[in-house]
């Protein structure tokens, strides 16, 4: 008989009893490399930072249009809405406006006009007899230069309305392309404008041309004085009678200026590219300085704000690299850098609690967006160190 057939066979208890032991032993390592891993490296949460900013009313008034919609994207220098501002010209009757100030304006210089021609004849009345050929010619050069003076501001007034018309068109002109662009007005509407335009144009092309040629006239006259008065200076008397008439056309020419400082009309338009994310305010509706009319934010985020807790301040530095984790789908992760490191430890935001009542502190550390994640503005995001 075969001593094989005695031969004891080996018992399957020892391989069943190992399989668990092997499974522990790996779940024990996976644990450890876990922790470790997790000791080496930390996660937090982040949110994806856009530019934001609030169009607010640059005065007291009423906004006369509105291009935009509530989630709109807009460009960069595109008209968002335009302000009529509450000044004696903005209002709904603005040529009725201008024209009145114009007249007043006008009014004023024939006044000034009429002082500048009463004035030369008393002065040649009175020394006609006594000063010579020379100091007649010095007192007309005086005279010719006040009044080039005065027709340049003559000119000045009646073209400021005008100019300021032509601009409130070149406002309207733009709104109105972009809507007809959009298919929201109809084509006749901005053809219409356009003649109003080209009307207005002309009419300020030829006050310019004018304009233009009356200040020439102005430089010519004062050189030839400037070069008399080098060679002998003007009489006293002279200088006090024209002393008065001299400030009243200064005073005449900073009212002018006033009036063309005063716009009518303001676009508020877009700093960058961005979608508008809230309006306040609607057409027609009268806002005072600083209201504000709606908020835009720009459609991609330009960097990721996460905090560190107090704990782990002391591993981070500027140009640390980092990975970026999106957690909503399709997820993505990118490697990218910490730009900036906050000056101080502050609040949380709440959303970023792990406890909603419990607030939480840390070091603000600013972190390269890389389009890549695809984030949408506020959107949170994995920080990984």
């Amino acid at each position: 008989m075969s001593k094989n057939r005695y031969r004891p066979k080996p018992s399957g208890r020892l391989r069943i009893g190992f399989l668990p032991v092997l499974i522990w032993v790996l779940a024990a390592a996976a644990a450890v490399t876990l922790f470790w891993e997790r000791f080496q490296n930390f996660e937090m949460v982040g949110i994806a930072q856009a530019n934001q900013i609030i169009i607010a009313a640059n005065g007291p008034g009423r906004l006369k249009s509105m291009s935009v919609e509530l989630f709109k994207a807009v460009q960069a220098g595109e008209p968002l809405a335009i302000l009529q501002l509450n000044s004696p010209m903005g209002d709904e009757n603005l040529q009725e406006q201008l024209l009145t100030q114009r007249a007043t304006a006008l009014a004023e210089l024939e006044r000034l006009q009429a002082e500048l021609t009463a004035t030369a004849d008393r002065l040649e009345n009175e020394n006609s007899l006594m000063e010579s050929d020379a100091a007649t010619a010095h007192r007309r050069m005086v005279m010719d230069v006040e009044q080039a003076r005065l027709t340049v501001l003559q000119l000045k007034t009646t073209l400021a309305p005008e100019q300021i018309l032509l601009e409130d068109l070149d406002l309207e002109i733009d709104i109105n392309r972009k809507l007809v662009e959009k298919g929201a007005l109809e084509q006749y509407a901005l053809d219409k404008l356009n003649v109003q335009h080209q009307a207005q144009q002309a009419k300020v092309d030829e006050q310019k041309n004018m304009l233009e040629q009356a200040q020439k006239n102005l430089r010519q006259a004062e050189l030839r004085l400037d070069e008399y008065v080098a060679k002998k200076p003007t009489p006293l008397n002279l200088e006090l009678a024209m002393e008065p008439l001299r400030k009243a056309i200064t005073v005449q020419e900073k009212r002018l200026d006033e009036l063309m400082a005063m716009r009518p009309t303001t676009a508020l338009v877009a700093p960058f590219d961005a979608v508008v994310s809230m309006i306040n305010c609607r057409e027609h509706q009268t806002v005072m300085e600083g209201d504000p009319i709606m908020t835009i934010v720009n459609a991609q985020p330009q960097d990721v704000i996460t905090y560190v807790p107090q704990d782990k301040i002391d591993r981070v530095f500027v140009n640390m690299e980092v990975k970026l984790i999106k957690q909503t789908r399709p997820q993505r992760i990118v490697t990218s850098q910490i730009t900036h490191l906050g000056p101080s430890v502050e609040m949380i935001p709440q959303r970023l609690w792990i406890n909603p009542d419990v607030p939480e502190y840390g070091l603000p550390v600013r972190i390269a967006y890389d389009s890549n994640l695809g984030l949408l503005p506020n959107e949170m995001v994995g920080v990984r160190l």
